[in-house]
């Protein structure tokens, strides 16, 4: 049997797929709890979708955008709408690189991160060791903060020193210049 022919749970092959990226669609989740957008991908082996959500104007470049990606787990179904209200596949994708540059650690974005951070553990008067050549933050000698600079690239031995560095990096909203 062709792989073009497996169907995924949401009843879409492959080839279905791969023509409605870029089309509106509707996730409906096991919780009742409904999510729009525009379908992303599908990943082939977890079948987990991305949707991009956004304000789009009318040349459909998004004023500001989120990706969410909705494990299979938690969907009930995934209604693809027509292709007229669509966004080429080659839109998606630009848009998604422009995101992310602006995690790359010599972005403007992270080094303003890396000096909130630093700024958060000074003023509170928390040792911070850091260099202009290193993109890693050494709290306190025992916690290392690297790019992107949130609670989830951290890394620590101690779990009350890693519990506390994440309370305090969690109060530094991460902005975008989308």
């Amino acid at each position: 049997m062709s792989q073009n022919l497996i169907e995924s749970p949401y009843g879409l092959t492959f080839i279905e797929i791969a023509k409605a990226l870029g089309n509106s669609a509707t996730v409906h989740l096991k919780s009742g709890r409904k999510i729009d957008g525009y379908l992303y991908n599908i990943d082939p082996t977890t079948f987990t979708i991305l949707l991009l959500k956004g304000e789009f104007s009318e040349s459909k470049n998004p004023n500001e955008f989120k990706i969410f990606a909705i494990m299979n787990h938690a969907i009930d179904k995934l209604q693809v709408k027509s292709t007229e209200d669509s966004i080429q596949k080659e839109t998606l994708d630009s848009l998604i690189n422009t995101r992310i540059e602006e995690f790359a650690v010599d972005s403007e974005e992270m080094q303003q991160r890396k000096k909130s951070v630093i700024s958060l553990f000074e003023s509170n008067r928390i040792p911070v060791k850091y260099s202009l050549k290193d993109p890693t933050l050494h709290i306190m000698e025992r916690a290392h903060i690297n790019p992107p600079y949130v609670s989830d690239s951290i890394s620590c031995d101690n779990e009350i020193i890693l519990k506390r560095v994440k309370e305090m990096i969690s109060q530094i909203p991460f902005s975008s210049s989308t």
